[in-house]
């Protein structure tokens, strides 16, 4: 799924949230889900939209969709806790983009 203008232009956080919604359809109807049923700071692999290979893919669409690198190494991710990374859709979007 290529962006027109994902080469000119850093999306908005609204734009990447969008996307990666959009991206999401098949993974969260596959886990009998609906996209209202997936709030943005929710638990992808924990609720079963994503494994840890289809998160890899994600990141690769987004990141050739836009021409993004992930951070998934930032405090960010973890909010400074020296925890695990738990995949979410708000901090996906903060590894793309560095003031989200």
């Amino acid at each position: 799924m290529k962006n027109t203008t994902a080469a000119d232009e850093t999306p908005t956080r609204t734009e990447l949230i969008d996307a990666i919604r959009r991206i999401l359809v098949p993974e969260i109807e596959a886990a009998g889900l609906r996209d209202e049923d997936i709030a943005d700071d929710q638990d992808l692999i924990g609720t079963g939209v994503l494994d840890s290979y289809s998160l890899i893919e994600l990141i690769v669409a987004i990141e050739h969709t836009y021409e993004l690198n992930a951070d998934l190494n930032s405090p960010r991710m973890t909010g400074g806790q020296d925890t695990d990374f738990i995949p979410s859709i708000d901090k996906l979007v903060s590894a793309f983009l560095s003031d989200a």
